[in-house]
């Protein structure tokens, strides 16, 4: 099962990376959520880096909107804060502790990212 999960995300990562997004929303950061939940360690590992890649151009979009970037903005702290409480669930599991403090990171990156937009 978590093999074919597995696949599944990796393929799933590959095809949304070679999109492009004018806005990450609500929507698409609680699938996010359920993805990384339930894939294993070792694609939880990796997950973090998927997702940067597929957002890490969205900054450099010249004719992304200020209500595209709000929307991003708040779904990433909603995405965020989903992370910190899985983060509770995991305190009595290293890795997927460490992991999940990674993916934390690399989303906490991307809001710092967005205000920087603004400025």
């Amino acid at each position: 099962m978590h093999q074919l999960l597995y696949l599944i995300v990796n393929e799933a990562f590959i095809k949304v990376s070679n999109k492009r997004y004018n806005y990450f929303d609500e929507e698409m950061a609680d699938a996010t959520f359920i993805a990384f939940k339930n894939v294993n360690n070792q694609t939880k590992a990796r997950f973090p880096a998927y997702f940067e890649g597929t957002w890490i151009n969205y900054e450099k979009y010249s004719d992304i909107d200020e209500q595209e970037i709000k929307k991003t903005k708040k779904a990433l702290v909603y995405l965020k804060n989903k992370l910190i409480s899985l983060r509770e669930e995991y305190t009595d599991m290293p890795f997927k502790n460490r992991y999940t403090d990674n993916f934390i990171s690399v989303v906490n990156k991307m809001i710092a990212g967005e205000e920087s937009l603004k400025n």
